[in-house]
């Protein structure tokens, strides 16, 4: 029962809700890109008219914070459900994720009147055809199945695998003792990968972490490496390929979150690890592959960075020290990128794109109202 309870306990509210100034703003749907990516991005926004969670704000108002999706161009933004970013894990999780067509996005609802209930939903990415599948616990993070059939989620401190079709939700782990988070899809949709965290037995601090492998029917599990410290701070990512896995790792215990991260990759079949970032004075984070599987992009001391898969060639993409960036996406053709960024001054924060060498920054969302964070763009 500890454990359960711990799971809906570690709770980090970041209040970042912001709205910028950095990059050139254009009114919704009113930016004539050339050659403009196809597919959409969803994000979070708190907003006063939204319908999900009550937050308070910087200047003590308050707004609801919901997940919304735009075309790349900014246009046609529309409110899809609530959203429980970072309200139920201390990492950056993926509480909502896209399906592997683009066409429908996963996320997370629950409510507490006289007795508690959480639902794992289905909508269509034009707000059409919203389903509600109940489950016993609350969903922390989501992974789509390749094949579009299944989602896999990290409930009551286990991996679950939910059935679409018929709402049925099935304990994979069902380990007690054990906290295992993050569940990952591979792209052959075969396996799955996930997170264990070790807790300390007196201050209840993550003191050590592994990433585990099992087949998708939770059968084969394996621990590929284990580490000191909290891991992984962004979601597993696998390469395109499936023969890689980046992570990102704090070496002390959490709560330490002063701590700087790093990026490492592990190798799906040996567990071979490598330290593909080593910066003491900023954070590594954010990892995402790009389609080839050639590069990684990645957020490093709030700006927007990308480098060879092998972790060379490192470089910046942006370099405007007024402001914070993070959460970078790829869109599905990898020319461009999208990305939140807050203004250090005000705290104000937008969703940003540009191209995907670092030029032609527009804020997508700075003549709307609302504070905007984390974005996701649609595989397709």
């Amino acid at each position: 029962m500890a454990r359960v309870v711990r799971c809906f306990v570690i709770t980090l509210v970041l209040a970042l809700l912001f709205r910028s100034v950095g990059c050139t703003h254009v009114s919704p749907g009113g930016n004539n890109l050339s050659g403009v990516s196809l597919g959409k991005i969803a994000f979070v926004s708190c907003r006063e008219d939204a319908h999900g969670r009550v937050i308070v704000t910087r200047d003590d108002t308050t707004c609801s914070l919901a997940i919304y999706v735009m075309d790349p161009d900014g246009g046609n933004q529309i409110e899809l459900g609530p959203s429980f970013w970072q309200a139920i894990m201390p990492v950056s999780t993926n509480s909502f994720c896209w399906s592997p067509d683009g066409k429908r996005i996963a996320f997370v609802d629950s409510t507490y009147e006289s007795e508690y209930h959480s639902w794992l939903c289905l909508i269509d990415a034009d707000g059409a055809n919203l389903s509600k599948l109940e489950m016993p616990g609350m969903p922390r993070a989501i992974s789509w199945s390749p094949d579009g059939r299944k989602i896999a989620v990290d409930l009551l401190a286990d991996i679950y695998i939910v059935d679409i079709d018929t709402g049925e939700a099935k304990n994979l782990t069902n380990t007690p003792d054990i906290e295992e988070a993050l569940p990952s899809w591979s792209p052959d949709d075969k396996r799955i990968a996930f997170l264990v965290w070790h807790h300390d037995s007196s201050t209840d601090d993550i003191t050590s972490s592994d990433i585990c492998l099992m087949d998708a029917d939770g059968s084969k599990r394996v621990t590929l490496i284990s580490q000191p410290g909290m891991c992984t701070l962004s979601p597993l990512a696998w390469s395109p390929d499936g023969r890689k896995i980046v992570y990102v790792c704090r070496p002390l215990p959490y709560p330490h979150v002063w701590s700087m991260t790093d990026i490492y990759s592990v190798d799906t079949k040996n567990g071979k690890t490598v330290k593909l970032t080593d910066n003491p004075d900023f954070n590594d984070r954010d990892p995402s592959w790009s389609p080839d599987g050639k590069k990684i992009v990645f957020a490093s001391g709030g700006q927007i960075c990308v480098m060879n898969a092998d972790g060379s060639h490192l470089t910046k993409l942006t370099t405007d020290v007024g402001f914070s960036k993070r959460f970078p996406s790829l869109s599905p053709d990898s020319k461009k990128i999208c990305f939140r960024q807050i203004d250090n001054e005000t705290q104000a924060s937008d969703i940003c794109i540009m191209d995907a060498d670092g030029s032609n920054i527009i804020n997508l969302t700075g003549d709307t109202p609302g504070d905007d964070n984390y974005c996701l763009w649609s595989p397709r």
